[in-house]
């Protein structure tokens, strides 16, 4: 496989690991936007972020806003936090990772897009559809659900080295 992520997760490329667990590795960004970028990648190769577990979600979200904390350490109090999933949306590579760009004064880092206004009718048309796709995905997952919790219950020893970013 040629994916950079999982030669980064299987240390086939040479990176610089702030974190890592039996789902995930938090790296430094070798082309940050900005000094202090991490990537948090799963290390299952995963191309799409609704492929994704919850439960690894969470934990890449979770360890995201304690990385955040810990850039205060390199006095940056700002960030983004970006998830691409597809090449419409601007993933580079094929693996779904979570960036975490901090942000300093005039850096010309640019995330913007182009607003556009939209009128109630066909705003109220998407949020129908999104609204009823929502309520049968829900009552469909529910048993998935039941079955997760008494899975996570089992991982939540592993949720603790999240918390090694703290004091």
């Amino acid at each position: 496989m040629e994916c950079i992520f999982c030669k980064i997760v299987n240390n086939e490329v040479p990176n610089i690991r702030i974190y890592e667990d039996s789902d995930l590795v938090a790296v430094l960004d070798i082309f940050p936007a900005n000094p202090g970028q991490v990537l948090i990648i799963p290390k299952k190769h995963v191309e799409r972020f609704e492929e994704l577990p919850d439960g690894i979600i969470s934990k890449m979200f979770v360890l995201a806003k304690y990385i955040a904390i810990s850039l205060k350490a390199l006095k940056i109090s700002d960030y983004n936090i970006i998830l691409s999933s597809g090449a419409n949306a601007g993933q580079r590579v094929p693996h779904i990772a979570l960036f975490i760009i901090p942000r300093v004064p005039n850096d010309k880092v640019v995330i913007e897009w182009e607003r556009k206004q939209m009128d109630i009718e066909n705003l109220k048309k998407i949020g129908e559809i999104i609204k009823n796709t929502l309520g049968s995905l829900s009552l469909s997952e529910k048993k998935k659900e039941e079955k997760k919790v008494i899975r996570k219950n089992e991982k939540k020893k592993e949720y603790k080295n999240v918390f090694k970013f703290l004091p």
